[in-house]
C-alpha cells in the first residue's frame, strides 16, 4: 500500500473555523438566498415588489412602482401600510432593522397575530428576501410613511446608519441602529394619493453581482405584467430611466387569466378558452413559531385555491405558464405535474370511452399528444408554499400536487361529460388524435425519411420533380410553379446544377382549416413535404431542408395570385420555421416588356403599369422607339431567353422574401381569406370594393 503525503497546509484546530454573520454569510454564498448568478440581480429587485404586492394582497394601497435609475440603482414604492418602525418586544430592535437587516425576521410565518393572517398566501415565506438585496447592496435606501410621519434607515453593505446626503453609495455614512423621523415632507396631493407606504432605493453591488449584472427588465416586465393580469386592480409602473432605453410601462387589468392567456397565445383558437377555479385542503404537521422565538409542532389545514385556463390552438408548439401565489415558476413544480395527470386522465379516458375518435386497433394517445398545440396557465394560491430554492422558481410538495390533480380532474370531467360542451369537447379529443398520428408516422418514417435525399436519390421522389445535379443544400433551390405550361420553359432557362423544379397540377388544398391527416391524403402537399425533407408540423427540423430557398413561380393574375396564398399559406402553418429563418420567396416577373428598334435592340421590363408609365417616359426622352408593348399575363408566354433573365438568373431576377415580421398581417389575411367566417369576407368586399379593379373580378356580363 502506497501512502498518501499529506499536503502541506496550516493546522486544523477550532479556531481554523469561521462563524459569518447573517449578513455577512449571504454575501459570501449570494445564490443560496438570490438563486441563480444569472438572475440575482433580477431576484434582488423582485423582493421589494413582492413586498408591495403582498400589501394590495392584504388589503391596503394599490400602486407598485420600479424606477431603474441611469447609475444602476433601482427604486420600489409601494402604498402599502409602511413598515413597522417601532421597538419589537422580543428583541428591542425597531421595525425597519428587523425587516430589513436581519435574516429571521417578517410577519409572514402564518401565526395567529400575523400581520398578514394566519391564512395568508403571500410572496414571502423565509424571512430572508429583501434582508438579501440589502446585504447584496452597496447602499440601501429605507423611507417609510406612516402616521404623517416620515421615517428614514439606510444600511451600507448590510449595516444600519445614516448617509450624509442623497449622492449615492460614496456618500459619508454613520453606523446608527436609530431611525431618523421626520415631519412627512410630501404635498398634501401626494400625501392623499398615497397617504402611506414603504420606497425602498438600492445600488446593487458589482463586487457581489458582477460587473456586467443586470436587472434583466424585459423579463421583469413579463413577469410583472403576468402578476397585474392575475392581481385584478394591482397598478404596477415600471420607469426605466436608463440612457437611450427610456421607457415606461403600466400594467393593470381587470380580466385575469381568461384574458391573461389570449395576450401571448399566438395561434389561432380552436374553442373559447376553458376556465376552472377548483378548492381544495390537505392537512401537515409544521413547526409554528412562537411568541419565544422557538417552534413548536403543530397541525394545520392547508387550504389550495387553483385556478387554470385552458386553450387549444391549431399549432404545434406548447406553452404551460404556472404560478404560486402570483410568483412566476418559470421551472414548474408539482402543480403543473398535477395539470398534467388530470389532462392525461380525464382526456385520454374519453378519447377511449367516445365512439368514433378512434379508429379500429390505434394506439392511444399520450401526453405529448394532448399538449400539442395547448396553453395553458396554472395558478395556485396557498399559505406557506414550498419551493426547491429561495428564487421560489419551481414548487414543491406532493401534497400540493395531489390536491391540484384531484380538484382539476373533477373539473374537467364534470365538463368535459357536460352534453352542451360536445362541439367544443369534440374539437379537442380530435385535435389530440391527430396529434398522435401525426406523432406515429413520424416516428415510423423518420429514420428513412432523413437517410434519403432527393439530391442522392431522385428516384426516390415524386416523377414531376425536375431536380438538380448539386448535393450542396446551402446553394440548392426548389422552384414551385404552376403546371406545366411554364414548365417546359424554366426546364430550358433554369441553371439544372441547384435549380430544382416542380410543377403543380391546379390548384392543391386549401389547409387553412384541414387538419393534418387530410393535408397528407392531398398528392401535391404529400410530394412537397417528401421534397423538402425536413417533415412536417411539429416533426419539422430546418436543418433536414434539402434546399436553401423555396421560391414560388406563379402567375401574374387572380389564380397565381391564390395559388401563391395557398403555398405560403402551407407553409406558414406546416414550416413555419423556414419562413422565420428567411427561406421562403415570391419571384415578381415583369408583367410587361419592351423591346427597343434600331441597330441596337434592347429590352426593357417593367413590374407593373406604374414602372411601365415611367419605363415609356423616359425612353420617349431618350428618343428610343419601340414597336409594341407586350403584357406576359403567365410564365408559359416567356420564352426561355427570357426566362432565364427575369426568373432563374439570381443577379437579374427579384424576389420577395417572406419574412418573420410579416407574421401578424399573414394571421390575418390568411384568417380574413381562408378561415371560416364567410360574413367576414363579404364585409370586408363590400368596404373595400374600390380597391378591386373590374378585370380582377371573375364575374360573368359585368
Amino acid at each position: 500500500m502506497v501512502a498518501r503525503k499529506a499536503a502541506e497546509a496550516g493546522s486544523y484546530s477550532s479556531d481554523t473555523l469561521i462563524t459569518l454573520d447573517q449578513i455577512a454569510y449571504i454575501q459570501k454564498r449570494p445564490s443560496l438566498s438570490l438563486g441563480p448568478h444569472e438572475s440575482m440581480q433580477l431576484v434582488a429587485l423582485r423582493e421589494p415588489i413582492d413586498n408591495g404586492i403582498d400589501e394590495y394582497r392584504a388589503g391596503h394601497g394599490k400602486l407598485v412602482k420600479v424606477t431603474i435609475f441611469p447609475d444602476g440603482a433601482a427604486q420600489v414604492e409601494d402604498s402599502g401600510r409602511g413598515v413597522p418602525t417601532g421597538i419589537n418586544s422580543q428583541t428591542g430592535e425597531n421595525g425597519i432593522f428587523m425587516a430589513f437587516g436581519k435574516v429571521g425576521s417578517g410577519g409572514k410565518f402564518g401565526t395567529e397575530d400575523s400581520a398578514y393572517g394566519k391564512e395568508n398566501s403571500s410572496l414571502g415565506t423565509n424571512g430572508v428576501g429583501t434582508t438579501a438585496t440589502n446585504a447584496t447592496s452597496l447602499r440601501f435606501d429605507t423611507l417609510v410613511y406612516r402616521d404623517n410621519k416620515l421615517f428614514r434607515l439606510s444600511f451600507k453593505n448590510g449595516k444600519p446608519g445614516h448617509f450624509a446626503d442623497d449622492s449615492g453609495p460614496q456618500a459619508k455614512f454613520t453606523s446608527s441602529m436609530d431611525i431618523v423621523e421626520t415631519k412627512d415632507p410630501r404635498t398634501a396631493a401626494e400625501k392623499k394619493e398615497r397617504p402611506t407606504g414603504t420606497t425602498i432605493k438600492f445600488w446593487p453591488n458589482p463586487g457581489i453581482f458582477g460587473k456586467d449584472s443586470t436587472y434583466r427588465l424585459d423579463e421583469l416586465r413579463e413577469v410583472l405584467k403576468s402578476s397585474a393580469f392575475l392581481i385584478p386592480g394591482l397598478k404596477i409602473v415600471i420607469d426605466d430611466r436608463t440612457p437611450e432605453a427610456e421607457r415606461v410601462d403600466e400594467y393593470e387589468f381587470d380580466g385575469g387569466l381568461v384574458d391573461m392567456i389570449e395576450s401571448f397565445a399566438t395561434d389561432k383558437e380552436l374553442h373559447k378558452p376553458l376556465h376552472f377555479e377548483t378548492v381544495g385542503s390537505f392537512k401537515e404537521t409544521i413547526p409554528m413559531p412562537q411568541k419565544d422565538g422557538s417552534v413548536s409542532p403543530e397541525e394545520v389545514e392547508r387550504k389550495v385555491n387553483v385556478n387554470a385556463v385552458l386553450r387549444w390552438g391549431n399549432g404545434y408548439n406548447t406553452d404551460i405558464r404556472s404560478y404560486v401565489n402570483t410568483i412566476y415558476t418559470s421551472s414548474g413544480g408539482v402543480h403543473v405535474q398535477g395539470l398534467e395527470r388530470a389532462l392525461s386522465k380525464v382526456i385520454l379516458d374519453q378519447i377511449k370511452n367516445t365512439r368514433g375518435i378512434l379508429k379500429g386497433k390505434e394506439e392511444t394517445p399520450i401526453l405529448a399528444d394532448i399538449q400539442e398545440g395547448l396553453t395553458a396557465i396554472i395558478s395556485v394560491e396557498q399559505n406557506e408554499a414550498k419551493f426547491t430554492s429561495q428564487d421560489k422558481t419551481k414548487l414543491s410538495g406532493t401534497e400540493t400536487g395531489k390536491v391540484v390533480q384531484q380538484t382539476l380532474t373533477e373539473a374537467l370531467k364534470l365538463w368535459l361529460t357536460d352534453k352542451k360542451n360536445n362541439p367544443t369537447a369534440k374539437l379537442i379529443y380530435t385535435k389530440v388524435v391527430e396529434a398522435s398520428r401525426i406523432r406515429l408516422a413520424a416516428r415510423a418514417q423518420k429514420d428513412t425519411a432523413r437517410k434519403q435525399t432527393a439530391l442522392e436519390s431522385s428516384s426516390s421522389m415524386p416523377d414531376k420533380l425536375v431536380a438538380c445535379s448539386s448535393k450542396d443544400s446551402s446553394i440548392t433551390e426548389l422552384q414551385i410553379c404552376e403546371g406545366d405550361s411554364a414548365l417546359g420553359g424554366l426546364k430550358l432557362s433554369r441553371a439544372s446544377s441547384f435549380q430544382a423544379i416542380y410543377p403543380l397540377k391546379g390548384k392543391p388544398l386549401n389547409v387553412y382549416n384541414a387538419n393534418l391527416s387530410k393535408v397528407l391524403e392531398n398528392q401535391e402537399w404529400a410530394d412537397l413535404i417528401q421534397i423538402i425533407g425536413a417533415g412536417v408540423g411539429k416533426t419539422f427540423d430546418l436543418e433536414q431542408m434539402r434546399y436553401k430557398r423555396i421560391i414560388l413561380l406563379a402567375d401574374a393574375d387572380p389564380d397565381g395570385h391564390h395559388i401563391t396564398v395557398l403555398l405560403s399559406s402551407f407553409f406558414w402553418k406546416y414550416m413555419r420555421p423556414m419562413i422565420e429563418d428567411g427561406r421562403l420567396y415570391i419571384a415578381m416577373p415583369p408583367l410587361f416588356s419592351i423591346t427597343t428598334t434600331g441597330k441596337t435592340k434592347e429590352r426593357f421590363y417593367a413590374l407593373n403599369k406604374e414602372e411601365l408609365d415611367k419605363l415609356t417616359t423616359r425612353l420617349a426622352a431618350q428618343n428610343k422607339k419601340y414597336t409594341k408593348i407586350q403584357r406576359h399575363k403567365g410564365l408559359g408566354e416567356y420564352s426561355p431567353e427570357i426566362l432565364a433573365e427575369v426568373v432563374m438568373k439570381p443577379e437579374s431576377r427579384i424576389l420577395r422574401q417572406v419574412t418573420a415580421e410579416d407574421v401578424k398581417d399573414i394571421e390575418r389575411v390568411l384568417d380574413l381569406t381562408m378561415g371560416s367566417s364567410a360574413e367576414g369576407r363579404r364585409d370586408w368586399i363590400v368596404e373595400n370594393r374600390e380597391l378591386i379593379a373590374d378585370e380582377e373580378l371573375d364575374v360573368a356580363g359585368n
